[in-house]
């Protein structure tokens, strides 16, 4: 900067030694401006708030939607969790009517899934790939033989569970959700399951009423009510006045 008044104010010679020092002076100052005008202008991007407020919207809204989307698949999740509680239970009541053996017990409820796998309604909201409903494995817990669903304990007090009936398998990929920069909803890629039960107690069939209104059986059982009985019947089948009659549960 100097050097270019000092160079301004010798091919003017008009100037004196004085103008030319004030001239280097202003000229000094007026670059300095220059210089802190440009280093504003720099900053003043940054310091620029304007459009602040379209950035929140848009933000929030996107927010917004992601949760909506969220609750309204926790919402419709949780409803045909009933829809398939009121299968379970349909086909747990077909199972546990009376029937000529347990395997056609479970014969008919197997039949009672299908019929309602078959329906316009019920059948495409599980035949969709949003939601499946399937027997578990096992499916069945007839109770014959202590043959119960072991992984329902007793209550504290010693009441008995009904741990017999059926159980279903309820998985929704519903919840195989990708909400942008919220991430994902499901990172491990595991569907999500639930059981759902039918619990109630089993008729007897024709067979197990047979055999247990049979000599060896029932017969039985009413001699060793009591000692006394012992001096008419000794053991089963010893009385011919025994006869075996079935009721209406056969």
């Amino acid at each position: 900067d100097r050097k270019w008044c000092l160079g301004w104010a010798c091919a003017d010679k008009i100037h004196s030694s004085a103008q030319s020092l004030l001239c280097c002076n202003f000229t000094r100052k007026k670059l300095e401006k220059r210089k802190l005008k440009k280093k504003v202008n720099k900053y003043s991007a940054l310091r620029n708030e304007n459009g602040f407020l379209t950035i929140d919207f848009i933000f929030a809204v996107l927010v917004s939607i992601a949760l909506s989307v969220l609750f309204f698949v926790l919402a419709f999740t949780l409803s045909t969790a009933e829809v398939a509680q009121y299968i379970a239970y349909s086909i747990g009541r077909t199972y546990s009517a009376g029937h000529i053996n347990i395997a056609e017990q479970e014969s008919l409820a197997r039949k009672k899934m299908t019929q309602i796998m078959n329906k316009p309604g019920l059948g495409k909201l599980f035949k969709q790939d949003w939601f499946t409903l399937a027997f578990d494995n096992p499916a069945f817990r007839s109770g014959y033989k202590g043959e119960v669903y072991s992984e329902y304990n007793s209550e504290a007090d010693g009441t008995r569970l009904i741990a017999t009936g059926v159980r279903l398998v309820f998985k929704t990929n519903l919840f195989n959700l990708k909400l942008g920069f919220l991430g994902s909803t499901n990172p491990t890629d595991e569907s999500f399951t639930a059981k759902v039960t039918g619990f109630m107690l089993r008729n007897p069939t024709q067979d197990e009423c047979q055999k247990f209104m049979s000599v060896g059986v029932r017969h039985k059982a009413i001699i060793d009510l009591d000692s006394r009985y012992r001096n008419y019947d000794p053991s089963p089948g010893s009385n011919n006045k025994y006869l075996p009659m079935e009721d209406n549960g056969c």
